[in-house]
């Protein structure tokens, strides 16, 4: 059996060579028919189709066998239709956890996943007092008056680019979140002062190109985000997003006293 969605496409096999399944006469786009059979050693691969309710191939099951007989047949399509649909039950499922966690515009996890990450590391961290991890927090600069100037498809546009810029600053093992409006988070997995030390300074090189995003025409837009940090090498687990927040709302009064620039 192989299903397109879960497992990537990987066959689940007992007694049918894997490389014998992978052959094109055995690939469901080579057939029309949501039945087929082709020869195999002196028997038959037996090949189903597992749609969905909107014909979407979704799986596969294959049954090596001399012949099928009718009530054979009318048997196993009948456990197919099952299958399909507990499939699509469980992939809808799990689509609606997706899409619960996550941010619809950027396609980071959400304030909700963040809390749950969050507690989850607190709770980890109070178990294994020697894991530490690094959060930060990231407020957008510029992005009302971008917004009056250019029209809020232009805001979402450099909340996407934002975004992109974060997780590509980051390690594998970090997570970039947007908590909301012009709002973010990353949480570092071991993350002491050192590595919160090396990805505030990759941040730094990337928040210095002040416009750093830019319009269809090239137009440069001034946009910039404030940030700070902690980590619970230097503070307690229950303090740390306090402390993040408060450097983070220090950092951009400094930003907009320094540059004169309109919020």
């Amino acid at each position: 059996m192989k299903s397109y969605t879960g497992n990537k496409g990987i066959w689940a096999c007992e007694n049918i060579d894997q490389s014998r399944l992978e052959n094109q006469d055995i690939q469901p786009e080579s057939h029309y028919s949501d039945y087929y059979c082709v020869p195999n050693h002196g028997k038959y691969l037996h090949c189903f189709k597992v749609k969905n309710s909107q014909n979407d191939i979704v799986g596969m099951i294959v049954m090596q066998y001399i012949q099928l007989e009718h009530d054979d047949f009318e048997v196993i399509s009948l456990f197919i239709r099952q299958l399909a649909t507990e499939l699509e039950g469980r992939l809808l499922n799990e689509e609606l956890a997706r899409i619960a966690i996550t941010d619809s515009l950027t396609g980071l996890a959400n304030r909700k996943a963040f809390d749950k990450d969050l507690d989850g590391h607190i709770q980890l961290i109070n178990r294994y007092p020697d894991r530490h991890f690094g959060l930060f927090m990231l407020d957008v600069n510029g992005l009302k008056r971008a917004n009056d100037q250019y029209g809020h498809s232009m805001g979402d546009a450099l909340l996407i680019e934002t975004s992109k810029l974060l997780v590509e600053s980051c390690r594998l093992t970090d997570k970039v979140y947007r908590l909301g409006g012009d709002e973010f988070a990353i949480i570092l997995e071991a993350g002491d002062c050192d590595s919160c030390d090396i990805l505030w300074r990759r941040l730094e090189t990337v928040r210095d190109q002040i416009n750093y995003a830019c319009l269809p025409n090239g137009k440069r837009v001034e946009i910039h985000f404030a940030i700070g940090y902690a980590s619970t090498d230097q503070y307690s687990a229950g303090k740390i997003c306090l402390v993040a927040d408060k450097e983070m709302y220090k950092d951009k009064r400094h930003f907009y006293e320094q540059t004169g620039i309109g919020r």
